[in-house]
Order: structure tokens, then sequence, then C-alpha cells
């Protein structure tokens, strides 16, 4: 793995941490705790959201697999700019 692919996978687990971080903060600071979070949705719909949620997620980790494990850095190039500048 170089030096980029790295870099890009650590801005990565330190945002995954920060969101996750996030939530658990959330989830300590209200009183009602997960259910005031949703600010109204409908019961209903929440299972869409989550649904919703777990697919991106999923997708995400599809997408980030493919930039670490699939694509060469120095023959990568978007807008032009070769490299792993640009998901940085």
């Amino acid at each position: 793995m170089g030096i980029q692919q790295i870099i890009f996978l650590v801005i990565n687990v330190l945002g995954g941490i920060a969101v996750i971080g996030s939530y658990v903060l959330g989830l300590r600071g209200q009183s009602g705790g997960a259910n005031i979070l949703w600010g109204g949705v409908p019961t209903g719909t929440r299972t869409i959201y989550t649904v919703s949620m777990i697919l991106s997620a999923l997708g995400y980790f599809a997408f980030l697999y493919y930039i670490l494990f699939r694509l060469d850095p120095v023959q990568t190039k978007v807008f032009g700019i070769s490299g792993f500048i640009i998901f940085m």
C-alpha cells in the first residue's frame, strides 16, 4: 500500500471515529435517548431511513475497498490530476 493510500485510509478512519463519536455524544447528551434524536420522524418512516443508511454505509465501504485495493494511485487520474490527491 502506497503513501497516498495510507493517508486516504487514515483520513477515513479518523473521520469515521469522529462520526461515531458524535453519535455517542448525542445519545449521552439527550435525556430522551435515541428517540429524541429522530426529531418527530414517524416510527414507520424510521425503518426506511435505517435501511437506506445501512445501504449507504455498505456502498461507501465497497467504494473504499475499490479505491484502496483495486486502483493504482500512479495510474489513476481524476479531473486530470494524478493520484489520490483529489480524494483528500
